[in-house]
């Protein structure tokens, strides 16, 4: 445990971001407070969390947090959980706020393990040099100094430094004083380090996360197979933002890669803004759709992928699909794989039910294709049946243990279901656009559905007591992935009404 004072007045200033979303420089040669920040860590530092700590930044999280029921509640109870001991956040901690802070590690290694000991750094460029001193001298004890910096301790071992406006804070002695060294070494991380990550990303969200993923691939023993993908060896880095606007959350994040090199034959979804479009949903469904456009360039990314990172396997593969080809009689590259160029739209319930369609390039010779392979599937699983009904577009195939599903071709579309009736519906349903949606891959859902039948299915009648309490204000929920030779983007979007 922390003492009585630090225990409280650390995490409370790590804690403002959270307290916010309910409710001077250094003379260092630091660019802005977050050069100064991100300097304690090394230039190939795996993670850097970054968040501004000025309450304003948060108003609007603020507000869609009032459409929640008790959130003023929740936002007293941690404040008074935060003010416990002599710490108080108005008069101690909220005159220190308004920079980001950073917080991150260079312990690549220990950061991929996923350890619970992976020693991380704290930096924040305070904005009142007196009240940081006296917020460190009012419980940790002095245990010298280090590189112009003033040492603390607190009694359970968290380590504190202080010089001027600027808190640095370790779970580890000998990583805060390798932080302390580092500031001032010229492979230090800068702003300029980090912007190439957030490029993509709203300039003014209050929350971002940087991940150095090519120092990270470089740390790990496992990485060499996927090195081998030519993809995977040209990304650089991958940042996350999320920030609230007057109705919604957002989560942007953005995959940067080396474009040098690159083709978008090699990217793992078809490149552009162009959006596909999915399936109509029910009203009041809990369903979430899907679209993804040109699905021969996910299916050519996985096969290019395998023949690098395990050719045997793949040689086998090959032979596999060769062998299987003959016995129906059909060729699987040309006649399979080369019909799914057309857009896939699909749909899965809370239930567990899916359905989707494919557009075909050629749906009369892959009907064609189809019969053959239903004709010739019992022949490759023991147990396995397959009917056509007279009269559908179906085929019904069951095994032993139960399972099932339905397949066939219907106004030009592969459909695929698990259910005869979903399977009608998908091939019936209309297709429509996704608003603000860009990119080869679109998800759509409504939220307050999903979370009604997700709840309905974990706590039974429970929500009509309370539930719709909690998740009404929950509205439309869009996720979009956009590629290029730069990089992957994606927004993911939660309307809250």
């Amino acid at each position: 445990m922390l003492s009585p004072k630090l225990s409280y007045a650390v995490p409370a200033l790590v804690a403002a971001v959270a307290i916010a979303f309910a409710g001077c420089g250094s003379d260092s040669g630091a660019s802005s407070p977050l050069d100064e920040a991100l300097g304690y860590l090394s230039e190939d530092a795996g993670f850097a969390f970054v968040a501004s700590t000025d309450l304003d930044d948060y108003g609007d999280f603020q507000d869609l947090a009032g459409n929640f029921p008790f959130a003023s509640r929740a936002t007293d109870v941690l404040k008074q959980a935060l003010e416990r001991g002599s710490v108080d956040f108005d008069s101690q901690i909220k005159p220190l706020l308004g920079n980001d802070v950073v917080i991150g590690t260079s312990d690549n290694a220990s950061f991929l393990d996923g350890s619970d000991d992976t020693p991380f750094v704290l930096a924040l460029q305070t904005e009142d040099a007196d009240k940081l001193r006296d917020l460190a001298e009012a419980d940790g004890e002095k245990t010298g100094d280090s590189e112009g910096y003033d040492l603390y301790q607190s009694d359970d071992g968290t380590f504190m430094a202080i010089k001027d406006e600027v808190l640095v804070l370790s779970n580890d002695e000998a990583t805060l004083e390798t932080a302390l060294k580092q500031r001032g070494e010229d492979d230090r991380l800068t702003e300029d380090d980090v912007d190439p990550a957030f490029d993509e990303l709203p300039d003014d969200a209050p929350i971002k996360a940087y991940v150095n993923v090519r120092s990270l691939l470089a740390a790990s023993p496992k990485a060499a197979n996927a090195l081998k993908v030519e993809w995977v060896d040209h990304i650089q880095t991958f940042g996350l933002s999320a920030e609230a606007q007057s109705d919604a959350v957002a989560l942007d994040w953005s995959v940067r890669t080396d474009s040098e090199g690159l083709t978008d034959e090699d990217l793992p979804i078809a490149s552009g803004s162009e959006a596909p479009q999915v399936l109509e949903r029910d009203e009041g469904s809990a369903e979430a759709v899907f679209g993804l456009r040109d699905p021969s360039q996910v299916i050519d990314f996985g096969l290019a992928a395998a023949k690098v990172v395990d050719p045997a396997g793949f040689a086998q593969f090959e032979t596999g699909k060769a062998a299987i080809g003959r016995k129906l009689g059909i060729d699987v590259d040309d006649d399979v794989l080369a019909q799914l160029t057309g857009d896939v739209a699909a749909v899965v319930t809370i239930d567990g039910d899916f359905g989707l369609r494919s557009e075909l390039e050629e749906a009369a010779s892959f009907e064609d294709t189809l019969a053959k392979v239903m004709h010739g599937l019992p022949d490759f699983a023991d147990g396995v049946t397959v009917a056509k009904p007279k009269g559908s577009d179906f085929y019904g195939v069951a095994d032993q243990n139960g399972n099932s599903f339905v397949v066939g071709v219907a106004d030009g579309a592969l459909v695929v279901a698990n259910t005869a009736r979903l399977a009608d519906e998908v091939a019936s349903r209309e297709l429509v656009d996704v608003d603000g949606a860009e990119g080869a891959f679109v998800a759509s859902a409504d939220a307050e559905q999903l979370a009604n039948a997700a709840i309905a299915k974990t706590r039974g009648a429970l929500p009509a007591l309370g539930g719709s309490l909690f998740t009404g204000p929950l509205g439309e929920l869009l996720q979009s992935v956009s590629a290029s030779t730069d990089g992957l983007t994606g927004h993911f979007e939660l309307n809250i009404d």
